[in-house]
C-alpha cells in the first residue's frame, strides 16, 4: 500500500503542477482553463457515481452535513490560491514547494488534535505510540525540509504573504476533504466539491468575459488540461480511501519535490545533497508508516 499510495500521489502531483503551469501561461483565459481543469475530474467522478449507483447507500446524507459546505469553501479558496501562486511566484516552483512542504507538519497536527473535535472519529487515524512520537516524526520532517531548501530560496518570491497562505489553506482543505471522504461515500462528496469548484470558476469566467479572449489555438490547451484532470482528479478518490491524511500530505509533498527537480533540471540547482535528503524523507515516511 505504501508503494501504491506513493505512485498515485506522484502521478497526481505531476498532473497538478503541469496543469497549473499551463493555466498560469494563459492569464487572459485563466478562469476558463481552470473550469476545464475542474470539469474534467468532475464529469469522470459523476460517471463513476452513476456507474456505482446501485451500490451507493445513503447517497445524499452528506448534503445534510454542514461540514460539506465548509469543505466546498476550503477547496475553492485552495484552488484559487494555488493558481495565484503560479501566477505571482512562478519564477520558481521550488519556492512554492517550500511553502507547500509545511503541510507535512500542519496536516498531522490538525489530524491528531482536530479529528475528534470536528467529529471525524470514523476516519482513518494513525496509531502513534504516544504524542511525543508524533512530534518527533514532525521534527524529523521539519529538519529535513530545512536542510533541503536552505540553499534554494534566493530572491525568487514576489509575494511572501500569498506564498505562505498556501500551506495553511491547503492543509485545512486536505485534512477536511480527506476526513469527509473517509466517513461518507467518497465519490459523492468529491462530486459535490467538484461541482462547487466548477460553478465558482464558471462564474468568474462569465464575469470577466473571458470567451472574448479565446482563440482557436487555445483548443490544444483545453484538450490537454481536460484530459490530464480527468485522470488525476479521480485518482484522489482511490488514494484517500486507503491512506491516512498524514501520508497523503507526506507523499504528495515528496512527489512535488521530485517533480520540481525534474522540471527545473536545466537550472543546475540540484546536487548530491538533494537526492540524499529526498532518500531520508522517504525512509522517514516508511518508518512512520510501519510504526503507525
Amino acid at each position: 500500500m505504501f508503494i501504491v499510495g506513493f505512485l498515485l500521489l506522484l502521478t497526481i502531483a505531476y498532473g497538478e503542477i503541469f496543469n497549473f503551469r499551463k493555466i498560469s501561461n494563459h492569464l487572459l483565459i485563466k478562469n476558463l482553463l481552470t473550469s476545464v481543469f475542474v470539469a474534467g475530474g468532475f464529469f469522470v467522478t459523476l460517471f463513476l457515481a452513476l456507474w456505482q449507483s446501485l451500490e451507493i447507500q445513503d447517497t445524499f446524507a452528506v448534503f445534510k452535513d454542514w461540514r460539506l459546505y465548509l469543505g466546498m469553501s476550503l477547496e475553492i479558496f485552495g484552488v484559487w490560491l494555488t493558481r495565484k501562486n503560479y501566477e505571482i511566484n512562478s519564477s520558481s516552483i521550488t519556492s512554492i514547494n517550500f511553502a507547500l512542504f509545511f503541510s507535512i507538519i500542519l496536516v498531522p497536527i490538525l489530524s491528531f488534535y482536530g479529528s475528534s473535535f470536528f467529529g471525524f472519529d470514523r476516519s482513518i487515524k494513525l496509531n502513534y505510540k504516544s504524542e511525543m512520537e508524533m512530534l518527533l516524526f514532525l521534527l524529523a520532517f521539519l529538519l529535513l525540509m530545512i536542510f533541503y531548501f536552505f540553499d534554494k530560496i534566493k530572491g525568487h518570491v514576489n509575494n511572501i504573504i500569498i506564498l505562505f497562505l498556501l500551506p495553511i489553506s491547503l492543509s485545512f482543505s486536505l485534512f477536511w476533504t480527506t476526513k469527509m471522504m473517509q466517513i461518507y461515500q467518497g465519490i459523492v462528496y468529491y462530486g459535490a466539491i467538484g461541482f462547487s469548484l466548477l460553478m465558482f470558476f464558471l462564474f468568474q469566467m462569465v464575469k470577466s468575459k473571458e470567451w472574448l479572449n479565446y482563440k482557436k489555438e487555445n483548443n490544444k490547451e483545453v484538450f490537454i488540461i481536460g484530459a490530464v484532470s480527468s485522470v488525476i482528479l479521480p485518482l484522489n478518490i482511490l488514494a484517500v480511501k486507503f491512506l491516512a491524511v498524514e501520508f497523503l500530505a507526506i507523499f504528495k509533498r515528496i512527489s512535488q519535490i521530485m517533480i520540481a527537480l525534474f522540471l527545473e533540471r536545466d537550472k543546475k540547482t540540484q546536487n548530491i545533497k538533494d537526492f540524499f535528503v529526498i532518500s531520508l524523507l522517504i525512509i522517514t515516511a516508511i518508518v512512520m508508516f510501519i510504526r503507525t
